[in-house]
Parts: structure tokens; sequence; C-alpha cells
């Protein structure tokens, strides 16, 4: 019998490279076992394997994108594996819509927890926009200012994950700031679930997303995990998806939004073992409805995405 073999792993942030403070699990796939480690200051911890086996390992971290990944023990030789696990955060984009004919503004973002501040970009092309995606959820304080730097309006902001849109009231000249409150975009919880049909290959379900979200519920995690199994027994297919959202809104942000939702799924079935060249995804923001934007029923069937079978060439 051989000497175990040793694994370093470490966990970080993908973005920031910086180390993350985890509960990482390993699962035997021989012995039907459970082991769940603690990650250091560092974002390292450490584990032995003492049979050959297929690991899997799994971290779920709040404010991250859950990780699924497997590690092949073969050699026993008492040598050390060094593993690097990249965390990809549950991305939060804010775009503050400035008023028509009040373009030269600055703004910025202060945390309230650590007073960390993060600017806001111009969008490229959009003279009334400033966003950032660069940023985690919390509570903020948002300062818009002239470009001249005198301060013109100040406003406690809460960020949550996925899309945060704010509409700055108008901005009377300097040196007077304005009254006005900023407000964010509704995003009304919807309890519309349109049919979902469950037959492959011919056919494939459309994704649903909630005004705003490009997050998957269980429901799509399970359908989607049906699709992933069937695209690594059918090699001879490729995969296109399509993101779409409903009309409402700057069409802009619409086409970035619905590039997010094709992207998670995307990224959901590369966790599921797809290739990543056997999947092309693309976003088509509103301007491809397939129901009238009348009722909030009909709007909410605009904002899926379209998995869409093709015979790999």
């Amino acid at each position: 019998m051989g000497m175990p073999q040793r694994g370093l792993f470490t966990v970080t942030d993908a973005l920031t490279n910086s180390p993350l403070r985890v509960k990482a699990c390993l699962f035997s796939t021989n012995e039907q076992t459970k082991r769940c480690f603690d990650t250091d200051s560092k974002g390292l911890f450490r584990a032995s394997f003492s049979k050959q086996d297929i690991v899997a390992l799994e971290i779920q971290q709040s404010g991250y994108l859950p990780y699924q990944g497997n590690i092949v023990i073969e050699q026993l030789d008492g040598q050390q594996r060094t593993h690097s696990i990249k965390l990809l955060r549950e991305l939060t984009v804010v775009s503050i819509q400035i008023p028509q004919g009040q373009q030269k503004v600055n703004g910025e973002l202060q945390s309230v927890r650590d007073n960390t501040t993060t600017p806001l970009q111009s969008v490229p092309g959009v003279d009334n926009q400033l966003c950032t995606y660069m940023i985690q959820p919390g509570q903020y304080k948002l300062t818009a200012k002239h470009t001249t730097g005198v301060a013109r309006y100040s406003q406690p902001l809460t960020i949550r994950t996925g899309l945060n849109v704010i509409a700055l009231p108008a901005i009377a000249p300097p040196p007077n700031i304005s009254a006005g409150a900023a407000t964010s975009t509704a995003r009304p919880h919807l309890t519309v679930s349109p049919k979902r049909v469950y037959r492959l290959p011919d056919e494939l379900p459309l994704i649903y997303f909630e005004q705003g979200s490009y997050l998957l519920d269980e429901e799509d995690r399970d359908l989607l995990r049906q699709v992933g199994v069937f695209m690594q027994t059918h090699p001879e297919y490729r995969l296109k998806i399509i993101g779409h959202t409903d009309p409402e809104g700057d069409e802009q942000i619409n086409r970035y939004l619905s590039e997010l939702r094709a992207r998670m799924i995307s990224n959901f079935l590369l966790w599921q073992g797809v290739p990543e060249k056997k999947m092309a995804w693309s976003g088509q923001g509103s301007r491809y409805p397939i129901s009238p934007r009348d009722t909030e029923e009909n709007k909410a069937k605009n904002r899926r995405v379209f998995l869409k079978l093709e015979i790999d060439q």
C-alpha cells in the first residue's frame, strides 16, 4: 500500500485573487463519505487521501456562485498536490441614471461597513449613465458631483445582488443641491411560472427570470442538470444559449442583462461537465419579444433564455 497523497487547497476570489474563508466539503466516491474543512486566513486547507478515488469538491459561500469540481486520486506516492479554486462572485451591477441634460456628473459609492469607495464609470456611447460591477452587496452612500468637484447629491443606498438601477432626480446647477431622493426600480416578486416542456432533444424548455434578475432557481438548476447529462452523452450536439429581457427600461441595460442570463446558464452547464467549446451564448436584449407588454404575466414570458440544440459541424 502506497503513502497517502496530500492535497493543499487554496480558495480565492476570482476577481481580486484575495483569499477566502469558506467551508469546503469533499465527497468520496468509493467510501461514500463526506469531509468538510474550514479554510484559514490565507484561504488554505489540507486533506490527505489514502486510497485511489474520485473525490467531489463542493463549496458554497454567501455572495459567490457555488463551486463543484472533481479530484482524481491515482498515485499514492506521499507527494503533495496543489489545487487552486477560484470562486466567482454573484455579479452585482449598479446603474445610475442621470437626468437628460445633466450629464456632467461623476459619482462614487462609499461602503458603510469599511468606508472604502468605488468609483462609478461612464457607459461608452451612453451620456446619462454611470455604472459599476466591481462591488459587493451591502449598505452604501451614493455621492454625485459635478465635474468641477462641487457636491451635487448624496443618498444612502442598499445594493443587492443582481441589477440595481437608481434614477437620480433633477439636480439644480451649482452651488444649489436638489433635495430629491434616489429611487430604485421596483422588482416585484412574481408568482408567474410559465409552463415548461421537458422533452429532449427535440425541444428544450425556456428558462424564465424575475424582473431585473439573472439568478437561477432550484427548478432551473434541476432542468439544466438534465440538459448537462444529455450534452455529455450526445457529443454530436452543440448548444446555443440566447438571453432575452422584457421591453421595460433602457435597452443597453437590457442587452447586458440578457447576456448575464445566458452566461449564467453557460457557466452552470460548464460546472456540469459540458465542454465550453460545445456552447455559444449571446444576449438579444428586448429586441425579440414573444408576448405583448400589456400585463405583468405577458411581460414575464419575455424574460427568458432560449436553448437550441444544433448538430456540431
